[in-house]
């Protein structure tokens, strides 16, 4: 078991022919009109459904299943109808979808997905490293997180120097 736990860490979710995954179950408060739900999968694609696939992850008035490798660090964005922002949260850390926390699962898919990286499994060990629930509690103190300067902030990620002062709001 020691042994499969150090692949799994060292490899990602595949091992062979074998992939670590877990149905998670994502909720939220309101009935939400979805118009599409976005992660990014344990190879760093952009997965992507929109509501003729919906019955695929079986969505109901306030939850949605997503069948996700486990404990790796996944952004979900759920945009919605007539929304500019997206909701969303940062898996494994909560299964709640909410307003506060799609800015911070939408720095991390940016990040997971404009970071141009020969290496992914340094990529995923750097972002599984992150205090990605630190991040988070600190957007919360913004009233509007998506006035902040998201590419100061994907900037200090990527060069890894980031710290409280990457949180300035757009000039």
């Amino acid at each position: 078991m020691f042994i499969t736990l150090i692949l799994v860490l060292i490899f990602g979710c595949e091992l062979g022919n074998y992939t670590f995954t877990e149905k998670s179950i994502f909720e939220f408060d309101e009935n939400l009109k979805i118009e599409k739900i976005l992660f990014i999968d344990e190879k760093l694609n952009v997965v992507e459904f929109h509501k003729n696939q919906f019955s695929e992850i079986d969505i109901t008035n306030h939850s949605f299943n997503l069948e996700l490798c486990q404990n790796q660090i996944t952004p979900i964005l759920v945009y919605l109808e007539g929304e500019i922002y997206p909701q969303g949260t940062i898996y494994p850390y909560s299964p709640k979808i909410t307003k506060t926390d799609g800015f911070s699962a939408k720095i991390l898919f940016r990040f997971l997905n404009e970071t141009q990286s020969s290496n992914k499994n340094l990529l995923k060990d750097y972002i599984a490293h992150f205090n990605w629930e630190k991040f988070s509690e600190k957007v919360a103190t913004y009233e509007n997180p998506w006035e902040l300067n998201q590419e100061l902030i994907l900037k200090n990620l990527a060069e890894k120097t980031f710290s409280a002062k990457s949180f300035q709001l757009l000039k």
